[in-house]
């Protein structure tokens, strides 16, 4: 449509309604860049926001983690020291005893989670996430 008004004024040699048509022509193709570059950002930022929940709730996780972990600790500490007063002379029974000692050498295991992170690194993600500073903590 645009073309043939174009070539019919290009006919006529009405180079007024040629530049005119042209330069519509050449906004129409940039406005549509850079409704296309908005778009393209739009889900960039989508994409980083989604990647960094999934590391935030990974963090958390391990976090929790930590904190049962130390828990786990001082309960065991709890468990020594329970031990060395009963050591020192407390009255104990045998069974208090092996149930302290228990105890001491039930043990936990740490069970962190990194498959947000791990699976981000090796797909290249992390390019998503536009701190630099952050970026290049998480890389490690």
């Amino acid at each position: 449509m645009i073309l043939s008004r174009i070539a019919a004024s290009l006919r006529r040699q009405d180079w007024t309604a040629v530049a005119v048509e042209f330069c519509l022509v050449i906004a129409g193709v940039v406005i549509g860049l850079q409704i296309t570059a908005w778009y393209e950002d739009r889900q960039r930022a989508e994409q980083e926001r989604v990647l960094l929940g999934a590391l935030a709730e990974e963090v958390r996780s391990n976090k929790e983690e930590i904190d049962a972990m130390l828990a786990f600790a001082d309960y065991k500490l709890s468990a020594i020291e329970e031990l060395a007063r009963r050591i020192d002379g407390e009255q104990t029974t045998d069974d208090t005893l092996v149930s302290l000692f228990a105890d001491l050498t039930w043990s936990r295991g740490a069970n962190f989670s990194d498959g947000a992170l791990t699976g981000t690194i090796a797909s290249g993600a992390l390019a998503l996430i536009s701190d630099g500073d952050l970026r290049r903590t998480l890389a490690g």
